[in-house]
């Protein structure tokens, strides 16, 4: 067994963003989360149905769990049933939870579900339509714009080549930058909200995570006020 290959060093937790890592006691029960009935338990060779979904949820319930993950109601019919099944009947465990979710179903109207939105997304995506086409010429206009502004401006940032998603990963570590002060460019600075890479691991330091799927002219607006916050930040620039 390749016992050093899970040191504790592995994936530490960023330092000062999480204090409760830093004790070395726990001086309170905490909270239990049951992921059990997450949308992943379908690829199982003998899927759960629908009555066992409700009885698992029930019994959850009925252990004392008050935050239960469901799973994703797009992922499959059973899913979306169950998440439809557990709104409409009011199934949630947390008291409080559940009084907000029916203040603001009432008020919002959403305890049903629109035929007309369901075909409507249900035609879209089976039919590959022309909007599909549009999204993905977008992302990759919007991805081919980014590199092209990093190769102009800002040569020692490396962009990830896409793979077939809305998102691009961006190599940062060029700048000599410490994550503190990368995010505090990005995000205090430039106004730029992306995923850490140290989310991912303790490898993922000096990278970002960015949704490109979003009009180009917002995305050229960012690039601009990065421009602008990393000549303000003395940061090499051609």
């Amino acid at each position: 067994m390749a016992e050093k290959k899970y040191a504790p060093a592995f994936y530490p937790p960023p330092k000062g963003r999480m204090r409760w890592a830093e004790r070395d006691y726990v001086d309170k029960a905490p909270i239990f989360c049951s992921t059990d009935l997450r949308d992943g338990n379908q690829a199982l060779a003998a899927p759960m149905s629908m009555a066992d979904k409700l009885g698992f949820f029930q019994m959850l319930v009925d252990i004392g769990f008050k935050e239960i993950e469901v799973g994703y109601p797009a992922a499959n019919d059973t899913e979306f049933e169950f998440v439809r099944c557990l709104i409409e009947n009011n199934l949630i465990p947390d008291d409080a939870l559940r009084e907000a979710f029916i203040t603001q179903r009432n008020r919002d109207h959403y305890g049903s579900i629109d035929p007309i939105a369901y075909t409507s997304v249900l035609a879209a995506y089976n039919s590959d339509g022309e909007w599909n086409r549009a999204v993905n010429q977008l992302v990759l206009k919007n991805g081919d714009l980014i590199r092209e502004f990093f190769r102009q401006h800002l040569p020692s940032v490396r962009v990830a080549p896409q793979e077939g998603a809305f998102t691009i990963w961006i190599d940062w570590r060029g700048l000599g930058l410490s994550d503190d002060q990368l995010f505090q460019l990005l995000e205090d600075k430039a106004l730029i909200q992306t995923n850490h890479g140290s989310e991912y691991g303790e490898e993922g330091r000096g990278f970002c995570r960015m949704n490109i799927a979003t009009p180009t002219v917002e995305i050229e607006k960012a690039l601009q006020r990065l421009l602008k916050a990393a000549r303000e930040a003395g940061l090499t620039l051609t």
